[in-house]
């Protein structure tokens, strides 16, 4: 009896360590698919973290090659207005300082029209080109605004409503002088034989105001008493310096502007620029 139950709990025993190691053995398979499933969930966690890291990467490199292209056309731009805006700002002082010297020259009374009046004439000439050089600063600002910064835009705006300002302020005194001057000119001149059909018959004075832009050929028949301006206008030296001092006046007002203080801050954005480029 003894002999049968230990056979049958041995027997049993068998059975339950063989039903357990299969178990066990059914858990390590498991167990390594689970461990392998999970270090290749890992290893693809990695690699798409790595892939997002370098699209990343990409995307900043990208991003900071297109901030460096804006930045070279930035500081290419502005440069270019800079050189502009000087070019201006040379044509106009000259401008203005030629026009505070107008001087009479010390000749007699009709050499005297004739020269002061051609220093009015070339004066409007230079102002033409003056309006040239702000014309090319406002056409290359134009072209360029888009990719400037607005501190930037604010400067050359600015500088730029300065001279057109200043600009027509003498520009429209020296026509308007040079205007007035005209029944002076046929004074002095009223011992002249003055055919308003005859245009070669003009002296030179007439002619240069008259390709100024400043109206028709002007003869004595146009006024009703030359004599009557004799008479009233004893004085001629007085008449040619109160014109003087209407251009010098006009002159002085139109250059009292520290261009140079715009000059200087475009300076100095350009240098800011400047030095954030790689």
């Amino acid at each position: 009896m003894d002999t049968f139950l230990t056979t049958v709990v041995a027997g049993v025993g068998a059975i339950a360590a063989f039903y357990l190691g299969g178990v066990r053995e059914k858990q390590k398979r498991i167990l390594a698919r689970q461990g392998e499933e999970q270090r290749r969930l890992e290893e693809w966690r990695r690699g798409e973290q790595d892939r997002i890291e370098e699209r990343k990467e990409r995307e900043q490199q990208r991003e900071e090659e297109r901030k460096q292209r804006i930045i070279d056309r930035r500081a290419e731009a502005l440069d270019d207005i800079r050189v502009q805006a000087l070019y201006f700002a040379n044509a106009f002082r000259t401008w203005t300082d030629k026009a505070a010297n107008l001087e009479i020259p010390p000749k007699d009374e009709v050499e005297q029209a004739v020269g002061f009046s051609k220093g009015l004439a070339d004066l409007i000439q230079q102002a033409d080109e003056v309006s040239t050089r702000l014309a090319f600063l406002s056409g290359h600002y134009n072209a360029h605004s888009s990719i400037l910064e607005e501190k930037s835009r604010n400067i050359v705006e600015s500088f730029e409503k300065q001279g057109v300002e200043r600009h027509i302020f003498l520009s429209g005194q020296l026509k308007a002088t040079a205007a007035s001057l005209q029944p002076y000119l046929v004074l002095v001149q009223t011992h002249q034989v003055v055919d308003v059909m005859d245009p070669k018959s003009h002296s030179d004075a007439i002619s240069w105001l008259a390709g100024s832009g400043l109206g028709t050929f002007v003869s004595p028949r146009k006024y009703s008493s030359v004599n009557g301006l004799r008479n009233a206008h004893t004085n001629k030296e007085a008449i040619l310096e109160e014109h003087r001092q209407e251009v010098l006046q006009a002159a002085n007002v139109a250059k009292d502007w520290d261009i140079h203080v715009h000059l200087r801050a475009l300076d100095a954005e350009f240098g800011k620029i400047e030095g954030s480029r790689s």
